[in-house]
């Protein structure tokens, strides 16, 4: 109607603009939390990086309002659960290993590596191991993520929220597998230092042989 306002204070344009303004903020700290563990776990050291790798779960969970985040490693075939943090008051997961075979609707994607978010388990195919891996901890939303190394599945990252339904915008979920990919490489660096300082030690242990070897026969001579 001529002579009125097109929006009035507090009508929908308004809480749109609010609503867009508190998203950008949300994602802002979230690329921030990113940014510091990836700081943190390229430049963590072997023997320490366990502990700053639970302390990125938290960092980055809080911030998505997330109950409990672990991570599920690839061992001997399955995949098993190497670290976890979890909010105040809530249990640890009690499955500890994925099958990829029993859990075929959840591998399939990631193995594809596509992101995996549930807003609601219930929302799954009946019957379906992933349905029940979730329900069996009362989880009402998850979010699990490839981690990725020379184009191998090497475990996956998950976040969970027990309190209520969250659904996972796509520019969310996209900043929580930069977090999984710099969990992966770095897991890969550690491993690769690990693998070097024990080839180091057998290197120093065969010469430190050796040189007793070659001694003992000069020491035999002179005596």
């Amino acid at each position: 109607m001529d002579g009125l306002p097109e929006a009035l204070p507090g009508d929908r344009g308004d809480t749109h603009d609010a609503g867009l303004i508190r998203t950008d903020a949300h994602h802002a700290r979230l690329r921030s939390a990113v940014l510091d563990i990836s700081t943190t776990l390229m430049t963590a050291e072997p023997d320490e990086f366990e502990t700053k790798l639970r302390w990125s779960l938290s960092s980055v969970g809080e911030q998505i309002g997330a109950d409990r985040g672990y991570i599920f490693r690839l061992e001997d075939d399955a995949f098993t659960l190497t670290t976890e943090w979890t909010a105040d008051g809530i249990d640890p997961r009690e499955i500890r290993r994925l099958d990829p075979d029993e859990h075929a609707w959840l591998f399939g994607r990631l193995e594809g590596f596509e992101n995996v978010a549930v807003a609601d388990p219930t929302d799954l195919p009946s019957g379906a191991a992933t349905r029940e891996f979730l329900g069996a901890d009362g989880v009402r939303s998850a979010v699990l993520l490839p981690m990725v190394d020379s184009w191998s599945l090497v475990g996956v990252v998950g976040f969970e929220v027990a309190e209520a339904p969250h659904q996972w915008p796509a520019s969310e979920v996209d900043v929580l597998r930069t977090a999984a990919d710099i969990v992966a490489h770095s897991q890969a660096r550690v491993r690769r230092e690990q693998t070097l300082a024990e080839q180091n030690e057998r290197l120093e242990a065969f010469a430190s042989v050796i040189s007793h070897d070659l001694r003992n026969p000069l020491n035999v001579v002179s005596g």
